[in-house]
């Protein structure tokens, strides 16, 4: 395995004259990127397979050097140096195969605990370019997030933090999406996770929004990528979000406006959205019906509720809506149902509503007119919720 990998180093070695003339030809690197790409691909369909992680358990010589070349990021992309015993093989592969390995929660649990390797992770994340290592770099941290044990101690060594920097720069759409994948792992099920990013702690004069903490970057992203993919997974980590406010406000409607405000700042909107793309473009009806459980969570509060009639308003979300009360049962239905019971707490056409979010006076929240229900959103709503034996949502003066 170690020969095969050998391949995939994205430099030729640096011990000759003649090697560093090779590597400025720019045809050499062109055909050694190639060559690269495929090795990796092959790598990729191997770890696949499912003899691959009871042929390497952690204890293997394979798997130590992968953990070594992980341990050592500044040497792991040269060829061999004669002070080190054997050849490490370069990052890509070895982030592939450990990422491959993490499977299960007690494996993420040893090789944090017991081979301390996320250490020096941070400056991988921080200092490689190159797309093929952070690939699966990123996609390994979010393995290793899949215990609960894990999960603080990423944080302490800044792994959350080093997901801003592909949601702020432009690397590419594949490892934007591995990020917001990461991030969302990190944050499942943890109050505590969340409540570090949206920077608790912090100067209190600080404008959260300003501060541009992990979440308030990748909804920035959504604002400004095109990619589905990349969406969806911006999209799942905002559902998760909702899972956490909601279940954190424990019935209090104005613990759950606090958090979300803290936590997403002045990017209340694309927050919105971003639930929103899930229910118009999720996979399946298992994934659209996700998106719908968010807006359902998001009704505890009103600003949520603000922000989910901008939403509706959109012809596309109307359509949908008719087909889930349409499948008269399931996730969507059930999760559109609360919805709709929920509407009534804003009134159709309200005026411009602007409020500060208590006890942060910094943080100056509006919501202009044009969040009002559209005459024909309204409609087709109070249509839906008739044929879902509710009661009407507004009042007849609504009319």
């Amino acid at each position: 395995m170690k020969p095969f990998l050998s391949m995939a180093y994205p430099h030729p070695p640096e011990s000759s004259q003649a090697d560093r003339e090779l590597d400025e030809d720019v045809e050499a690197e062109a055909n050694l990127l190639q060559c690269r790409q495929r090795v990796l691909k092959a790598l990729y369909s191997i770890c696949a397979m499912p003899e691959f992680t009871t042929a390497y358990p952690l204890s293997t010589e394979l798997v130590k050097s992968c953990l070594t070349s992980v341990r050592k990021p500044h040497l792991a992309n040269t060829k061999y140096r004669a002070e080190y015993d054997g050849e490490l093989p370069p990052l890509s592969g070895a982030c592939v195969i450990l990422t491959s390995l993490t499977q299960s929660e007690q494996i993420a649990r040893s090789l944090v605990e017991d081979h301390r390797v996320h250490e020096r992770l941070p400056e991988l994340l921080h200092n490689v370019d190159d797309q093929d290592i952070l690939y699966p770099a990123v996609n390994f941290v979010g393995r290793l997030a899949l215990s609960a044990s894990n999960k603080l101690i990423l944080i302490q060594y800044g792994l959350l933090g080093a997901m801003r920097r592909f949601f702020t720069q432009d690397t590419t759409p594949t490892v934007q999406r591995e990020a917001a994948i990461t991030v969302r792992r990190l944050v499942t099920g943890s109050p505590e996770v969340l409540a570090i990013a949206r920077g608790q702690g912090t100067n209190p004069s600080m404008d959260l929004a300003a501060k541009d903490n992990e979440l308030v970057a990748a909804l920035a992203l959504l604002q400004r990528t095109d990619d589905a993919s990349l969406r969806l997974e911006i999209g799942r980590l905002a559902i998760e979000i909702c899972r956490i406010i909601w279940k954190s406000a424990d019935g209090r409607p104005e613990d759950a406006e606090e958090n979300f405000t803290t936590t997403v700042g002045s990017y209340g909107q694309a927050f919105g959205d971003a639930v929103a793309f899930v229910i118009l473009h999720g996979e399946n009806p298992g994934a659209r019906g996700e998106g719908w459980f968010g807006f359902a969570m998001m009704s505890v509060w009103t600003t949520g509720r603000a922000l989910i009639r901008t939403c509706l308003n959109g012809e596309a979300m109307l359509v949908e809506v008719k087909k889930v009360v349409a499948s008269g049962s399931g996730p969507a239905y059930q999760n559109l149902r609360v919805l709709l019971a929920k509407m009534d707490a804003l009134p159709v056409g309200d005026p411009l509503l602007s409020f500060t979010a208590f006890p942060y006076p910094y943080l100056h929240l509006t919501f202009p007119q044009k969040d009002a229900f559209l005459p024909e959103t309204q409609c087709a709503l109070e249509n839906a919720a008739e044929q879902m034996g509710l009661a009407p949502i507004w009042p007849k003066e609504h009319h």
